[in-house]
């Protein structure tokens, strides 16, 4: 009978110090996603200007505001994205979307960013992205630009600011605080907007900061794998789910095929069997994965993703090849004897 006394006191203790509180910050820390008054049109249509990226894919009830549009428009995929867009994933919705660079965005349900500004110039080398990250979580996977001039990706909070050139890193952000969470092969520096003049604090793979409203930014630490883990299954979409070439044009500001590069003539050298681009049949038994560690499995999704991104490239380079030379000219058949 005391022990279950004391149980029940230690239930009520938690749930109004921890449960109440919590449940509280929460209903605070989540603003109106839609603006109020906003109606939200079926037909979507395009807004003012150049597009800057494309909406890949949609999963559930995501809206698009476009810049000075008293409207809204629901997203599906394949629509285009423009400077002064905000894209909205309400309750149990989730988006994903390509930049004209390349840079893949994945938003987690009960999101909020905008796109303030995207220019990206191939042929002066030159890229300047600003994304205001509003509230909920977002998956940044941010093209590295080879030798480019000028290279600026950067996404605002109401706390901090992100500063990368090419990584992948995921954000969290409510109104009082930013959680930044650096993934693999990723080098980023965070400020506060409290503190824009102190030295900014530098994340590296597997690492997190928080920057609290009014604070400078923690010290970095590290994130276990299973951490990594679970923050990966928040996100419906991932990178690999975008097939290089789909949506915007991935030739963009890459070197041109080895088939470019030959004389019409010598095209035909290039021809290989399409049964050398096929990999190897290997397979992961349930007995291999149990022994791998959380940090291994990731490490193996992103070569997976990679292995699959090389293979569609090849099989791309072999069709181009292929079409070229049935496109080319036959010679004359000789006369009649």
């Amino acid at each position: 009978m005391k022990f279950s006394l004391l149980r029940s006191v230690y239930m009520i203790l938690y749930i109004f110090f921890f449960a109440l509180p919590g449940s509280a910050l929460g209903a605070s820390e989540t603003p109106d996603l839609l603006p109020a008054g906003i109606v939200v049109q079926e037909i979507y249509r395009p807004g003012v200007g150049a597009p800057v990226g494309e909406i890949s894919q949609v999963a559930g009830k995501v809206a698009v505001i476009h810049a000075n549009d008293p409207e809204g428009y629901w997203a599906a995929a394949g629509n285009r994205l423009f400077k002064g867009d905000t894209i909205i994933t309400l309750a149990g919705a989730h988006a994903a979307f390509k930049l004209d660079d390349g840079s893949f965005m994945t938003l987690s349900p009960e999101t909020k960013l905008e796109i303030t500004k995207s220019v990206y110039a191939p042929e002066k080398k030159n890229r300047s992205t600003f994304i205001n990250m509003i509230a909920g979580k977002t998956r940044f996977v941010v093209r590295k630009l080879v030798d480019a001039r000028h290279s600026e990706f950067k996404v605002k909070t109401t706390t901090s600011v992100a500063g990368v050139r090419g990584s992948d890193f995921v954000i969290a952000a409510t109104q009082s605080m930013t959680e930044v969470t650096a993934l693999q092969h990723t080098e980023l520096e965070v400020i506060s907007l409290a503190a824009p003049d102190l030295k900014p604090i530098a994340l590296y793979d597997f690492q997190r900061t928080t920057v609290r409203k009014g604070a400078s930014p923690e010290e970095a630490r590290k994130v276990s794998a299973e951490e990594i883990d679970r923050l990966m299954k928040e996100f419906r979409f991932q990178p690999s789910d975008i097939s290089p070439g789909k949506g915007m044009d991935s030739r963009q500001d890459t070197p041109q095929s080895e088939n470019e590069s030959l004389p019409p003539d010598k095209s035909d050298a290039m021809m290989i069997r399409e049964e050398d681009l096929v990999s190897p049949d290997f397979r992961l038994t349930p007995d291999m994965l149990s022994r791998l560690s959380q940090e291994d499995r990731f490490r193996l999704r992103r070569l997976i993703e990679e292995e699959r991104s090389v293979q569609y490239t090849k099989t791309s380079i072999f069709h181009q090849q292929y079409e070229n030379i049935q496109k080319s000219i036959l010679p004359d058949f000789p006369g009649t004897p």
